[in-house]
């Protein structure tokens, strides 16, 4: 019977063993998400023990399952088992000493739906050769067919096999590119994100940023493919991208690309707070041979000044005094964009992109 024609799904077997048998006598099945379990009016006994070579048993069997709303369904049918060899099974996991079990199972098949007659099906034999071992709950070795004119015809099997994990059948690269990265807190900056080979379907985004002193805007968010931010404060930030494609039956391909101070962020140009009732102007910007910074405030106060290039790197410091002038020299750097920061109290209180040219 095709169950999931009749909406039909989760069929479950229920098993019990005691020293004379093992049985099925129980079957559930779901149908619009209602389970239905049944016991069978004669239970399947599927081996009849001990099973020794030349065994030979005959057993009937009988479940009718009432489902509301549907109908029933209604299986009657015989197994016949007899244990025919012995030997070694030989499969990837181990080698097993065997017993081989064949089961004939003619089955009867009867469907009474609440909107249409009873339908019953012709019952067509169907025979397994299982190779069963000492200890082994299930068969190391089974091949299911049919027999026509007495010729064994082999439709599936299934041997026991020990787990190996299932490789990526292709690889992905990912990268990322910003729109800029020299921005100020009041910019915006656009990533767009990128896989190759690109055009695979359900390929999925997760970005990081550290510092976490950003949002995203205009709707996006870290699984964006193209997210948008805001930065809250200045400084350096590093952002990574970890991509995931399907593989089909294989495991997904993953790939991570993470770019170091990769967008620097600024406050706009003017006066900045270094401290309560403090603050600081940079100029000239453009400069040439120096630059200067004039912080007011209170004297007693003191502030570290830095110079950084674009990577990061520290190219110029000095503590100083929340007041008056200090002239840091650029003659001997190349033109560029550079970083001037302000530490108060140990965090940066005050960030500004400033360009160099001769």
């Amino acid at each position: 019977i095709n169950f999931t024609s009749l909406g039909l799904t989760n069929a479950y077997d229920f098993y019990k063993t005691s020293n004379s048998n093992m049985e099925i006598n129980g079957i559930a099945l779901t149908y619009n998400a209602v389970p239905f379990p049944t016991t069978y009016t004669i239970p399947d006994k599927v081996y009849q023990f001990p099973l020794t070579y030349g065994r030979n048993d005959v057993s009937p069997y009988d479940v009718n399952i009432q489902i509301q709303g549907l109908g029933g369904i209604h299986q009657v049918g015989t197994r016949t088992n007899t244990v025919d060899g012995w030997g070694t099974v030989i499969t990837p996991y181990d080698s097993f000493h065997c017993i081989r079990v064949k089961t004939v199972l003619t089955e009867t098949d009867s469907i009474n739906l609440t909107t249409a007659g009873l339908t019953v099906g012709v019952p067509v034999p169907t025979v397994s050769y299982k190779w069963l071992a000492n200890g082994v709950k299930i068969p190391v070795l089974e091949v299911d067919g049919i027999e026509v004119a007495g010729v064994f015809v082999p439709t599936s099997g299934k041997f026991r096999d020990g787990w190996r994990a299932v490789p990526n059948n292709f690889n992905i690269s990912v990268n990322f590119t910003a729109d800029k990265n020299l921005v100020t807190t009041d910019d915006t900056v656009t990533i767009t994100g990128a896989v190759t080979p690109s055009g695979i379907a359900g390929t999925t985004y997760q970005y990081t940023v550290t510092p976490n002193t950003f949002s995203y805007i205009s709707g996006t968010n870290s699984t964006s493919g193209v997210p948008q931010m805001k930065f809250n404060a200045p400084g350096l930030y590093t952002v990574s991208l970890y991509a995931t494609a399907p593989a089909g039956g294989s495991l997904p391909a993953t790939a991570t690309q993470t770019k170091l101070n990769y967008i620097y962020v600024t406050y706009p140009a003017g006066i900045e707070e270094v401290g309560k009732s403090n603050s600081i102007q940079v100029y000239p910007n453009p400069a040439d041979d120096h630059i200067s910074c004039h912080l007011t405030g209170d004297a007693n106060k003191q502030a570290i000044i830095e110079l950084r290039d674009i990577t990061g790197q520290l190219l110029y410091t000095v503590t100083t005094l929340q007041t008056g002038v200090i002239n840091i020299p650029t003659a001997q750097l190349p033109a560029g964009e550079y970083m001037i920061r302000a530490l108060a109290n140990g965090e940066v209180s005050y960030s500004q992109k400033v360009t160099i040219v001769h």
